[in-house]
C-alpha cells in the first residue's frame, strides 16, 4: 500500500492527540513499524516535518525564532508573543525559540514563518544611517 507523507503525518498526529492512556512509547514504536513494512522509512525525516507543519496548523500554534543580546526577560516575551498574537491571529499558542547573539547591541529580532522583525539597536542605526544619507 502506497501511503502519502502527508498521510503518514495524519496518521501521527492522531494516534498521539488521541491517545489518553500514555502508551505514547508503544504507539510510536508501531507507527514506526508501519512506515518501515511500506518500506518509507528513508521518508522518515520529510514525515516528521510534515507531522510538524500539519501539529503547529492544528494546534494552532506559531513558532517563533527570538534573537537578543541577552536572554530575554518575561515583559520582552510578553510584548513578542501579544506582538506575534496581533500579526498572526490564528495562533492560540506562541512558542518562542530563543537564541542568544552577543554581537547584538540589544533590542530584539525575531522570524515568524517567512516574516522578519527586526527592532534591533543595530537595525535602527542603519536605518538612522541610511535617512542622513538621503
Amino acid at each position: 500500500m502506497k501511503v502519502k507523507t502527508q498521510e503518514y503525518a495524519q496518521l501521527l498526529y492522531n494516534l498521539l492527540i488521541n491517545n489518553e492512556d500514555k502508551k505514547i512509547d508503544q504507539l510510536f514504536y508501531g507507527f514506526l513499524y508501519f512506515v518501515e513494512s511500506n518500506g518509507d522509512l528513508p521518508k522518515i525525516e520529510k514525515i516528521i516535518m510534515v507531522f510538524e507543519e500539519y501539529y503547529q496548523k492544528r494546534e494552532g500554534l506559531v513558532v517563533a525564532e527570538v534573537t537578543t543580546a541577552r536572554k530575554i526577560d518575561e515583559e520582552t516575551e510578553k510584548v513578542v508573543r501579544d506582538y506575534i498574537k496581533k500579526i498572526k491571529p490564528e495562533a492560540r499558542k506562541v512558542e518562542l525559540k530563543e537564541r542568544v547573539d552577543p554581537t547584538e547591541l540589544g533590542g530584539v529580532r525575531f522570524m515568524v514563518d517567512d516574516r522578519l522583525v527586526d527592532a534591533t539597536i543595530k537595525k535602527q542605526l542603519i536605518n538612522l544611517k541610511n535617512s542622513l544619507i538621503q
